[in-house]
């Protein structure tokens, strides 16, 4: 067998122990030769692929066996016997369940960009590895999820690593349900220019944490899967320790801290008027699964199901642009929250 023949046939015996084997589950010599010659066609004896194996054991990868003596050994280690190999992977079964359910609940990841990630995480360990995720994709929506949102990550990666500035164009939520870039007071498409310093995950999203241009020295937030048409300038960023509040030090940690709330009570119908400036707010933080109805040049009336207490904090938070309509103990328990703060800030 010439020289290049075997080293792919050492490849194929390797590939046949990461798919069929595991903690779990074993193969013999003969098992690994039949599949050898089911899967490739390719046919070896015994001391071969012995040979092969012994190969494989004394490389860096990490495959037991166990050792029995042949019937007719007389101890000689030509008469032992190796079997049930296996190839212990780089991650247990736990851990990629774990690394497959953040992309499974990552809403910003198109279904088909989630299907092969998923797949790839899923072929690092065997064949018996099962995550039951196709079905639960079945359900996962597209909902705006950005198909530049991995070239976006790493042009802004780039960005960083260079102290670059960067430009795009932000795509925003209209009534019709679809995305379209923002434009300007002159129906203009508006470009914007900011310095970015890190990319934030939190409520399974990315987030470029950045200095925008347009508001002088204090950091902003882009949704980084509603940008689009990016560029690298060159153009130096500002510099970390010229942002307002960050002349020691930028510390992420302390920053998300301070811009994230979370709820977990019963959802129910909430029914409000808005203005539709805080349209894409209003999907950034509820399912797209809406309706809208009395709709004017500045105003719409939005109906959706909510957390009570995330819509009593969303609706006080945005009190100038929103009047929540119902349900009546909102309205309420929204009006006293007003009504306290603004007897507190009486002079």
């Amino acid at each position: 067998m010439a020289e290049v023949q075997k080293k792919l046939v050492i490849l194929y015996v390797l590939e046949i122990l990461k798919k069929y084997t595991d903690e779990d589950h074993t193969l013999t010599q003969k098992e690994i030769s039949d599949l050898l010659k089911s899967n490739y066609d390719i046919k070896v004896d015994r001391k071969t692929m012995k040979k092969y194996l012994e190969g494989l054991v004394d490389s860096d990868l990490d495959i037991s066996y166990r050792e029995i003596a042949r019937a007719s050994s007389d101890d000689d280690e030509e008469n032992i016997q190796w079997t049930d190999f296996s190839l212990t992977h780089d991650f247990t079964d736990a851990e990629l369940k774990l690394l497959i359910d953040g992309i499974l609940f990552s809403r910003n990841i198109p279904v088909s960009q989630r299907r092969a990630l998923i797949e790839k995480l899923e072929g690092l360990s065997s064949r018996y590895f099962k995550t039951g995720a196709r079905n639960i994709l079945t359900v996962q929506g597209d909902e705006g999820a950005s198909k530049e949102l991995f070239y976006n990550i790493e042009m802004i990666d780039e960005a960083i690593n260079q102290n670059k500035r960067i430009d795009f164009n932000y795509l925003e939520y209209h009534t019709d349900k679809k995305l379209h870039k923002r434009i300007t007071k002159n129906n203009k498409i508006r470009r914007f220019t900011v310095s970015p310093y890190r990319i934030a995950a939190t409520n399974n999203r990315y987030y470029v944490i950045c200095n925008n241009d347009w508001f002088g020295k204090g950091l902003s937030h882009f949704r980084i899967d509603r940008i689009t048409n990016i560029k690298i300038l060159d153009e130096p960023r500002v510099p970390e320790n010229e942002i307002e509040g960050y002349d020691h030090g930028f510390s992420l940690a302390k920053h998300m801290s301070e811009h994230v709330f979370m709820f977990s009570d019963k959802a129910e119908r909430v029914k409000f008027r808005m203005k539709k400036t805080l349209l894409s707010e209003l999907f950034d933080w509820f399912e797209p699964d809406m309706t809208f109805t009395d709709e004017t040049e500045d105003e719409v009336t939005v109906s959706l199901m909510s957390s009570l207490q995330a819509m009593r904090l969303w609706g006080t938070q945005f009190a100038r642009e929103v009047t929540v309509l119902s349900p009546e103990n909102l309205v309420d328990q929204i009006r006293q929250d007003l009504k306290e703060a603004y007897e507190k800030y009486q002079i």
